[in-house]
């Protein structure tokens, strides 16, 4: 019997092709015995996530709070496969010869096809008798929140029984108990002790259940829950368990068991990496096909966020340190208080004698943010009455330093003793003085300081401890309820996730751009954070970022996965940043750090006053009231849109109508000045802030902002444009330009047609300017398009934020009719990310310009692509005013259009066939009780909206037919 199950084994090796090599196919997408970086996350809106690796594997799961410090491969997590007759057999990991264990046997090839959040998975092995396919998901379904944010995956495999006799088959499934095992960069929690795993036999399942007796307070508690691994029950299923077993050892306690009969034998190996396995057996008849589900649920209910509360008391106190920093001539020394700037903080020194001084120089060049948001500055010759020389507000303190070189010249004063005192506030920069020199009316002055010291305010601190918990909370009391409804729902899960990707792969966008669009998405389960009340936000880069939350200047190009597939969220974030707002009227940097504190703006580098922040939150306000219809949220938001634009409007201080500050480029800090980047997105933000005032009926605030668009766009006109294109920068005060191309000149006017308010600049500069961008940038390099190009055609810096090239440059090429050039933007990216690195489910911002990968991995700003839909369909919406903007455009080789456009309340399949003269929108589901109108369609931005002849309801099945309408 043993040599003819073997020649069984043996002839079915020669019937089946032998597996094919490691590659990848750019027209299939499938991915053959190969592992890449990254796989398909798996999990739930933040829950964190597990990653089902290309070649079978687990690996970089964040499922314990542990998004700074993902767990690489896990080893212990597996899959395997038995195939025999009872007598012997053949057992092989699901997964690559990499990562072994001494005794186990690894299968032979995996192709693998990723559709975040779906695997799909194929094995082969030419000594097993089976066919077996995986596909691994998680449920992200529309509008359905709590169905999208279940911590767990699932695991439906099919096993065919290829040959012409029974066989027994089994499946295995391992995990590793990590509970226990987490924290962050700089503060981790290593201790597996008292981990255990317990069977769990229910009517719907049966597995282990993953506990710990361990206990923890305070930030530690994020990694205490449960973990379960089960089968979903079926006849004629035979579940055996080991219920631990050492992870960490060089052998697999269980696998000569497992390899003989396919059965487990519940042995008990202790070690400091305890796992389990659960494993069942079918009889499959020859021919016959089986399916069988496994779930893995990991319940971490405490979402602990810890920070320390300041308070400044108001009472002052003298310090020495490191006050002699300022006075040793070496920049890469300073003075600095040690957190953000606070008012009435004061830095004084002597002269050892009495000198008549012109000016002082206070040299922050080093830490060019540090400068005094406004000072006094006073000297005395007994350093007990003071005489005030010179003062200055924020703005005028501002525009006197640059680049954090701030000279403060007086009249002549006679002094000993000099003192400056800080009047602004920050919460993100410090107060910092690299060096201080003083002059009189003819040169500088040489001197020993006197007694130098800062007066500083006492500060009190109290530990401020929240937990967040989870939005799966609201439902679910522990892993056994989560994988009972997951399980019993799995069907309805797995279609209802697959329908908004089978929209996309239905479409006859590229084959790539399809591939591309559903996979960037990963950061809905790689990045969030959704606490049990609601709150939701993104991290920006798990694993560098250091846990900050949201960050609105990239949320601009990121956005739209949120807006299209999940508009209430995506409402959630921007009041989150509403409520952060300061009293200046600023939006901020961050609103919040997951560590610290969810819903604040005081957290490091939390406010940065760059305008860009304002700007992107005001007109993603008004796209989303838009989409939406909601009238109560503008409503609610209006008061601090206000707000955001007084602030915007005051940031100007060199009086050229463009506000000044950093901004989402922060890999250089460019002296005060107009930047084009800020330029275009403050025209966007006028153009927001005017619409927003309209839909609330306040006319005033309308013709103030229409008045200061108008200042602002001839600004940029007059200073910034050369004949080609806007170049970089300029200053109003000193006349100084920088002359290179920047390749987000019109991220703002991308923006602003989006939103349905059109463009900020006429066609006669824009049209002509991203010519020349894309001539510049796209078409003299490859792959990476440079940020900022010198005349001489040399770029001007080495790393690139790829991601934000897609809608700055790519999208706004689109609406140029540049159709080609635009997507070969985006398609960039896509062969930076999937061909050369590898590594497309954990992109960076950054890559060199040979497509080097850089920092800011797992990037929150990768679904921007989903913009793309709207650009080359030309759509946008305002429901409330009943209108429809939509200017289909074609790309080399397509001859027609059809695809989906996902609005926040409905979804539309559009139809563009010009050869026939056809323009259709078919109503494909509807996600809003209320009824929907449209009245009237744009079809040109040049051109007035065209009145629908009768009101079209939008309902689901509707067709609104405008072949009669549209300009052909």
């Amino acid at each position: 019997m043993l040599k003819s199950i073997k020649l069984a084994f043996f002839v079915l090796a020669i019937l089946i092709p032998a597996a094919s090599f490691c590659q990848f196919s750019e027209t299939t997408g499938v991915i053959t015995s190969a592992r890449w970086k990254s796989g398909v996350p798996l999990g739930g809106i933040g829950c964190g996530k597990i990653e089902m690796l290309t070649d079978g594997g687990f690996g970089n799961f964040s499922v314990n709070h542990n998004w700074d410090r993902p767990t690489g491969i896990v080893r212990g997590a597996f899959f395997a496969v038995y195939a025999g007759d009872g007598n012997t057999g053949a057992a092989r990991v699901l997964k690559l010869r990499s990562d072994r264990y001494q005794n186990t046997t690894m299968i032979d090839s995996v192709t693998y096809f990723g559709r975040f959040p779906v695997a799909e998975l194929n094995f082969y092995d030419p000594l097993l008798p089976l066919d077996i396919s995986l596909e691994a998901f998680s449920p992200l379904i529309p509008n359905n929140i709590k169905d999208s944010s279940l911590p767990c995956a699932l695991f439906n495999f099919t096993v065919t029984n290829r040959s012409d006799r029974p066989l027994d088959a089994a499946l295995l499934f391992s995990m590793e108990n990590l509970i226990g095992w987490g924290g962050r960069k700089g503060k981790a929690w290593d201790s597996r002790d008292g981990n255990k795993q317990e069977i769990l036999d229910t009517a719907q399942f049966s597995g282990l259940l993953f506990t710990t007796s361990g206990s923890y307070e305070g930030e530690s508690k994020n990694v205490l829950g449960e973990y379960l691994i089960a089968v979903q029950k079926e006849p004629d299923l035979r579940v055996t368990y080991c219920q631990n077993w050492d992870a960490g050892a060089k052998a697999v306690s269980f696998w000569d068991s497992f390899a003989l009969s396919g059965i487990l034998t519940d042995m008990q190996e202790n070690g400091p990496s305890p796992a389990g396995a659960v494993c069942a057996k079918i009889r499959l008849k020859p021919k016959e096909q089986r399916r069988l589900s496994f779930v893995f649920v990991w319940h971490m209910p405490f979402q602990v966020s810890q920070y320390r509360e300041k308070t400044f008391t108001g009472n002052f106190y003298g310090s020495k340190r490191d006050v002699y920093n300022a006075f040793d001539g070496k920049q890469a020394t300073r003075w600095s208080n040690g957190y953000p700037k606070v008012p009435g903080e004061a830095f004084l020194f002597g002269l050892g004698r009495a000198e008549t001084i012109t000016k002082v120089v206070y040299d922050t060049r080093s830490s060019p943010n540090d400068y005094p948001e406004g000072y006094i500055l006073e000297v005395s010759l007994d350093g007990v009455s003071w005489q005030k020389v010179k003062q200055a507000d924020a703005k005028e303190a501002s525009g006197q330093q640059q680049g954090g070189l701030l000279e403060i010249a007086f009249s002549p004063a006679c002094a000993r003793y000099i003192k400056i005192t800080q009047l602004g506030r920050s919460f993100s920069w410090f107060w910092s003085i690299h060096e201080i020199s003083v002059y009189n009316n003819i040169e500088k002055i040489d001197f020993k300081p006197e007694d130098p010291k800062a007066l500083l305010q006492k500060i009190e601190y109290r530990t401020v401890t929240a937990d967040n918990s989870h939005y799966y909370a609201n439902y679910f009391s522990g892993a056994p309820s989560i994988a009972g409804y997951a399980l019993e729902n799995k069907d309805r899960l797995l279609a209802q996730t697959k329908e908004w990707q089978d929209l996309v792969f239905r479409s006859t966008l590229p084959f790539w751009l399809r591939l591309k669009l559903i996979n960037c998405a990963f950061p809905m389960y790689a990045n969030t954070v959704l606490t049990k009340d609601g709150r939701f936000s993104v991290l920006e880069s798990p694993i560098d970022m250091g846990g900050a939350l949201g960050t609105m200047d990239q949320r601009m190009a990121a956005h739209a996965f949120y807006t299209q597939i999940f508009p209430e969220l995506d409402k959630s974030e921007l009041e989150l940043f509403a409520k952060c707002q300061p009293d200046d009227g600023q939006i901020t940097h961050f609103c919040g750090n997951v560590h610290e504190v969810v819903g604040s703006g005081e957290v490091g580098y939390g406010t940065t006053g760059w305008p860009d922040l304002s700007c992107s939150w005001i007109m993603q306000v008004l796209k989303l009231y838009r989409w939406t219809g909601d009238a109560d949220f503008l409503k609610r938001m209006y008061p601090r849109l206000k707000k955001a634009a007084a602030f915007l409007k005051s940031a100007d201080q060199d009086s050229d109508f463009i506000p000044e500050g950093g901004s989402t480029y922060d890999y250089e800090n460019l002296p005060r000045g107009a930047f084009i980047y800020s330029a275009s997105c403050y025209l966007g933000a006028l153009n927001a802030a005017k619409a927003a005032a309209e839909a609330m009926g306040d006319a005033e605030s309308a013709e103030a902002y229409a008045k200061d668009f108008e200042n602002a766009r001839k600004s940029v006109i007059d200073n910034m444009w050369n004949g080609a294109y806007f170049i970089k920068w300029c200053s109003h005060a000193t006349g100084e330009k920088n002359v290179n191309s920047f390749i987000a000149q019109f991220a703002g006017d991308w923006l602003s047609r989006l939103c349905g308010t059109g463009r900020t600049i006429p066609e006669e500069y824009t049209n002509p300017a991203v010519k020349y961008l894309l001539a510049t940038h796209l078409d003299s390099f490859f792959p990476v398009p440079p940020m900022e190009v010198k005349p001489n055609g040399k770029p001007a810096v080495e790393a690139c934020y790829m991601l934000q090239h897609e809608p700055y440059l790519g999208m706004e090429a689109i609406y140029e009719g540049f159709v080609d050039k635009g997507l070969e933007v985006i398609r960039r990216v896509f062969y930076v990310s999937w061909v050369k690195t590898k590594n497309p489910w954990c992109q960076s911002l950054a890559y060199s310009l040979r497509g080097e990968q850089g920092g800011l991995i797992s990037y929150m700003t990768c679904p921007t692509t989903w913009h793309v839909l709207n650009a080359l369909s030309g759509t946008t919406l305002d429901i409330n005013a009943g209108m429809l903007c939509v200017r289909p455009q074609l790309f080399s080789g397509s001859g027609e259009l059809h695809m989906p456009v996902f609005f926040s309340n409905f979804w539309v399949w559009l139809d563009f066939v010009p050869s026939r003269r056809r323009l259709t929108l078919t109503i494909i589901k509807i996600f809003s009780d209320k009824p929907m109108e449209l009245s009237r369609v744009v079809f040109s931005e040049d051109l007035p909206p065209v009145n629908l002849k009768k009101v079209f309801k939008v309902e689901a099945g509707s067709v609104l037919d405008l072949s009669g309408y549209y300009i052909w």
